[in-house]
């Protein structure tokens, strides 16, 4: 089985980090009066977000532009990291991933809207770390013109396949996160999903998605594994 794990508000938090460091990396680029005024980031992907964020300042999201406001908003993320920027690890996240290792019949991969760059460096930077994640799949990993978080899920079968050479069946494929996109794009590869209530989204509004399990935090291992590995078991 594949556990793929989210990052933001899932095995993680950093107070908006993310967003604040695109703003001061438009506001370093583009001037001040840059903003992010209205935008929605939960759950959603970092290519779309540099666009919108771009559009948003009346700014032409060409690929050089998009390239040169990616390198900024990586290199301010890890200026921040250095100087003020705060990441933790989210309740029962560290307890439940060791818990996932030790099982011979799961595999532990990370499933974001994160570039690779500021991804794995709120990984590191949470002591969750980077290294123990055999499929990792990004946010700008979508195979298609247009991305799309729901196109993810698929990469991840693919790697994988690639990863551990042999082939995954996606109801052995489970979702790890904390708002809705997580919840459906689980579901458009028919994958099993797990919703935690640790981001902005209520248990409640989860139950609505379908999710298979929602739970309010991770802080229950002995459960959770009892529900993750039921299917590895049976």
């Amino acid at each position: 089985m594949l556990v793929l794990m989210d990052i933001d508000q899932t095995m993680l938090a950093s107070r908006n980090s993310g967003l604040r460091s695109m703003v001061a990396a438009g506001t370093s680029l583009f001037g001040e009066g840059f903003h992010a005024e209205g935008m929605s980031v939960s759950g959603r992907i970092d290519p779309l977000l540099v666009a919108e964020i771009l559009t948003l300042n009346s700014i032409e999201p060409a690929p050089d532009t998009v390239a040169a406001f990616r390198r900024r908003y990586a290199e301010t993320f890890e200026a921040g990291i250095a100087q003020d920027i705060e990441v933790w690890s989210l309740p029962g996240v560290t307890e439940l991933l060791a818990a996932i290792e030790r099982e011979a019949d799961l595999t532990l991969g990370v499933l974001t809207g994160n570039f690779e760059e500021t991804g794995t460096l709120k990984l590191n930077a949470s002591g969750i770390g980077i290294d123990r994640f055999v499929v990792r799949v990004w946010g700008d990993d979508s195979p298609h013109e247009v991305p799309h978080r729901d196109h993810l899920p698929g990469v991840a079968i693919e790697r994988y396949r690639d990863a551990v050479r042999r082939d995954v069946e996606a109801g052995d494929v489970l979702v790890v996160g904390d708002t809705v996109h997580d919840v459906r794009c689980a579901q458009a590869h028919d994958c099993r999903s797990l919703a935690v209530a640790t981001g902005h989204t209520s248990a409640g509004d989860l139950r609505v998605t379908g999710a298979d399990l929602v739970v309010e935090d991770l802080t229950d291992t002995d459960g959770l594994m009892q529900w993750i590995t039921r299917k590895v078991r049976a």
